[in-house]
């Protein structure tokens, strides 16, 4: 638990009552009779000498611990402190401890450092049981999946009891604070090693869900199987959960029978604006919910990730009558194509090269290796016309190796000129200077940059310096060579990214120490470590990056409104406003960093550097732009 459990027993042992602390020292509560004796002390009693320092000490321990007790006596600062406790053993001993802090803990918040407002059910072991986790408190218990619901000529409708008493004994504490569930599925750093399971969603959890857990807005279900009684539930008026919800992921969900999917759409409400589709059959699952929603509402957002398993079947017309459907069900339309060298994409390749057609759509993302000639020629008219995407945002591609590819990729992108965010991945070089040719139409207003697994060079990213100068994120990861250390420092240079505020790379010489301390200079976060697949590199993450403000414009602007300064009732009134690059957006935390970065002159009074520090309060911060 920490220092609170070690501050609530300190707290116990001064204090037996709220009312009269000091009561362990008598009926009349005096002080003990050593601080009698320290008021007759004389210097000239040299037998007493060794016990003055303990003596005169006694006081400030006194004050110590009366402020102490008041602390532990106010119930508002009991129930702060007790929130910070989040690991759930440390919790329960502090309430086993009495009564009135088992009120205090049962009455506090559970400020966990993060996800304390998801309950997440997915697997991360090898056997068939489920991992329970919200914020830091997380159980492993058995559950009803798709291998071990048959047993014999029965079959299992229910959850195990263990799990379920866990899952209703984790809202009676954490109920009103849960805003998310996900469940089911594999995280993502374990997808190598762990079987995913396949939950199957039974009417006792969504009965949870729907009588427990009132504040839930987000659902998300990832490889998940409904049975015939959890479909009928959703489908009944008993089920009230899905008129709250505002955001839906269904991934790889599956039913016992077709005729379940007319049913489970009724979770598609008019209260949803965001929706997510993947791993799903566009014939049966797609083109119900798009027909729901276009009886009920219209989505802000909508992600569809395809592939052609997606498409199985159906005619190229269908395919494109189901993308049609789609834009006009929302405002903002994302998606992910993905197909393999042995997947057969023809049908889907040469249907999606009328989505410029479409205007809602902001984010593509295409990763493809074309089987066959039609199948790049096909991919290949579709990136030659990105420029026809009047609202593209956002566009990863790559996975080829093809220049015939690579070329239309640099003629669509020299044509976008609202994307903002680019990821380039997995192209391959099958001509000389192919990969010098694609940076060179890199678009020079681009905010984030990611490259991964390419064939750069130390000289292209100089190169491609002096052309993307308003990039605020850099990603360069499993490139085919590490970036240099001086390479590095011109990237660090406020000259090279002036915005820059992210960056994540990996270096080919150097330890995470001397990375550490170089970029601990530049950047509130640094996370370095020696790299997985070759000790000698240095794999790098950078996040918020420190703000330099100007202090000679700065102080020349103090200088010359000092009498406004000096005049507390004109600083919130007409204090003139500074703007240095009002372009620039920053975060609260950036504001607040430049507050504490602001230099004084040694010649300033205390006066002076207060009444300059309230200048830069946050309500002035807010309109410095650095």
């Amino acid at each position: 638990m920490g220092a609170p459990l070690r501050f609530g027993r300190l707290a116990m042992e001064h204090s037996r009552s709220p009312s009269k602390p000091w009561r362990r020292w008598g009926a009349g509560g005096s002080a003990p009779s050593s601080l009698a004796h320290a008021a007759s002390f004389r210097p000239d009693d040299h037998d007493e000498l060794s016990a003055k320092p303990a003596i005169l000490e006694k006081p400030s321990q006194l004050a110590c611990a009366k402020a102490i007790s008041d602390v532990y006596n106010n119930d508002l600062l009991m129930r702060h402190i007790v929130s910070f406790v989040t690991d759930f053993n440390d919790r329960i001993h502090v309430e086993m401890s009495s009564a009135r802090l088992r009120h205090i803990s049962r009455t506090a918040k559970w400020r966990f450092k993060s996800g304390g407002d998801s309950l997440t059910l997915s697997f991360r072991t090898l056997n068939s049981y489920v991992t329970v986790e919200l914020g830091d408190v997380w159980f492993v218990l058995p559950c009803t999946t798709m291998d071990n619901r048959r047993q014999g000529s029965r079959q299992l409708t229910t959850q195990p009891r263990k799990l379920m008493n866990t899952l209703y004994g984790m809202a009676g504490r954490f109920a009103l604070g849960i805003k998310r569930v996900a469940f089911g599925g594999v995280e993502m750093w374990s997808s190598s090693a762990v079987q995913n399971h396949q939950l199957i969603v039974t009417v006792d959890l969504l009965r949870f869900i729907n009588d427990r857990l009132r504040n839930v807005a987000s659902i998300s279900f990832s490889n998940c199987g409904f049975d015939e009684h959890a479909v009928e539930y959703l489908s009944s008026e008993q089920c009230s959960f899905p008129i709250r919800l505002q955001e839906l992921s269904l991934s790889g969900v599956w039913f016992d029978s077709d005729t379940f999917v007319s049913k489970f759409v009724s979770t598609v409400t008019p209260s949803l604006s965001s929706l997510l589709l993947e791993d799903f059959k566009a014939a049966q699952l797609g083109f119900a919910v798009l027909q729901q929603l276009q009886e009920k509402t219209v989505l802000t957002d909508l992600l569809i990730r395809v592939t052609p398993y997606s498409f199985q079947g159906m005619t190229v017309p269908a395919i494109r009558n189901f993308f049609s459907t789609a834009s006009a069900v929302t405002r903002e339309l994302r998606i992910h194509v993905r197909c393999s060298r042995r997947s057969r994409a023809g049908a889907l390749l040469f249907a999606i090269r009328n989505l410029p057609a479409f205007d809602s759509i902001s984010e593509l993302q295409f990763l493809i290796q074309p089987g066959s000639q039609q199948e790049a020629e096909d991919a290949a008219y579709l990136l030659d016309n990105l420029g026809k995407f009047p609202r593209l945002q956002k566009l990863k591609c790559g996975g080829w190796r093809n220049y015939d590819l690579t070329s239309a990729l640099c003629n669509g992108l020299a044509a976008c000129f609202a994307l903002q965010d680019l990821s380039l991945s997995n192209i391959d070089e099958s001509s000389q200077n192919e990969t010098a040719m694609l940076l060179s139409f890199i678009p020079s207003h681009l905010l984030s940059l990611e490259f991964k697994s390419l064939a750069v060079t130390d000289l292209d990213f100089v190169d491609l310096s002096t052309s993307t100068s308003n990039l605020r994120r850099l990603e360069v990861l499993y490139c085919s060579i590490p970036i240099n250390t001086m390479v590095l420092r011109h990237l660090l240079n406020r000259s090279t990214y002036p915005k820059l505020r992210k960056m994540t790379v990996v270096m080919n010489t150097g330890t995470p120490r001397q990375y550490n301390d170089m970029l601990s200079q530049h950047f509130a976060s640094v996370h370095c470590s020696t790299h997985y697949s070759n000790q000698r590199w240095c794999y790098i993450e950078a996040d918020r990056r420190h703000i330099r403000v100007k202090l000679v414009l700065i102080n020349q602007f103090l200088i010359n409104h000092q009498s406004v300064l000096f005049n507390s009732s004109k600083v919130d009134e007409g204090f003139p406003r500074l703007q240095l690059e009002p372009d620039l957006e920053e975060s609260d935390e950036d504001l607040d960093q430049a507050g504490n970065v602001v230099g004084y002159p040694e010649s300033y009074s205390d006066s002076e550097l207060s009444i300059r520090r309230r200048a830069f309060g946050s309500s002035f911060l807010k309109t410095i732009r650095f």
